[in-house]
């Protein structure tokens, strides 16, 4: 889960952190060269790394598997910095419950939205082949953001 949107992690120095690592697509490798530590991500797994920093700094984040096209774009830092600078930068961020409420829905303006949708896709989702229309009961959140983004 996504809890900061950051290529960097931030870490208090001398606190041992235990990281639980998920790909939803190949294979990857999370590598701090400069902490010695190493771990492969596997689809459908969670995987996890021990370490402890020892020293203040910026060091190297990045994917050490050839895991495709962007590849090379999977890089980030880690930082690790004094207690009293890690709680300073966690304070600057939203909690998990202040990013994950949703304002209250629209149920009125929402009803014309969902008959446009239903007109081709049916009352339950369920489909039309006669029309192109794909199912839509059961996708997943992604697929219909990316589908109602075009």
């Amino acid at each position: 889960d996504v809890l900061v949107a950051s290529p960097e992690l931030h870490l208090p120095v001398g606190r041992p952190v235990k990281a639980l690592l998920r790909s939803i697509d190949v294979l990857h490798d999370f590598a701090v060269p400069q902490f010695r530590a190493k771990m492969d991500l596997v689809p459908g797994l969670v995987t996890y790394i021990w370490f402890t920093p020892t020293r203040t700094g910026k060091f190297d984040l990045l994917c050490n598997e050839l895991c495709g096209i962007g590849h090379f774009v999977m890089r980030g830092k880690v930082v690790v910095e004094e207690e009293r600078e890690f709680q300073a930068w966690l304070s600057s961020y939203p909690t998990f419950a202040q990013t994950s409420a949703q304002a209250p829905g629209n149920a009125a303006a929402g009803k014309p939205l969902y008959a446009v949708c239903a007109a081709c896709h049916g009352l339950q989702a369920e489909g039309n082949p006669a029309l192109n229309a794909p199912k839509l009961s059961g996708q997943g959140d992604w697929y219909l953001k990316r589908q109602l983004k075009y």
